[in-house]
């Protein structure tokens, strides 16, 4: 896929583009793929998230922080404020993403 300057992606991410695809959500948001510390958490595990008032919704794990921030939180989800982090002791996961499926923190799509 031949892209022009103007489109606004990096290098870096044309070079595991297939096909056309689209670059996987972590790279289109500027997240990392892997946590900035050990966690049980990887791209692609569907969680629940339980908020600071007790709401629970169904999301997906999309990317992490550089850094855990001062409360904790690293771990970006599929919401409408995906670049707000959550702690992972809010989190637990209802399905695991593949770990077969994943290579340095990056999602492998099947064809």
């Amino acid at each position: 896929m031949e892209c022009d300057e103007d489109c606004g992606c990096k290098p870096e991410m044309l070079k595991k583009r297939i096909h056309g695809a689209a670059p996987p959500l972590h790279e289109q948001y500027g997240l990392n793929g892997v946590p900035p510390v050990e966690c049980s958490f990887r791209l692609g595990d569907k969680v629940r998230f339980v908020n600071d008032y007790g709401a629970e919704f169904e999301l997906q794990v999309i990317g992490f922080a550089d850094a855990v921030s001062k409360t904790g939180r690293f771990i970006h989800l599929d919401s409408g404020c995906w670049w707000f982090p959550v702690r992972p002791s809010s989190l637990t996961i209802i399905q695991a993403a593949p770990r077969d499926m994943t290579k340095d923190g990056y999602m492998i799509r099947a064809a």
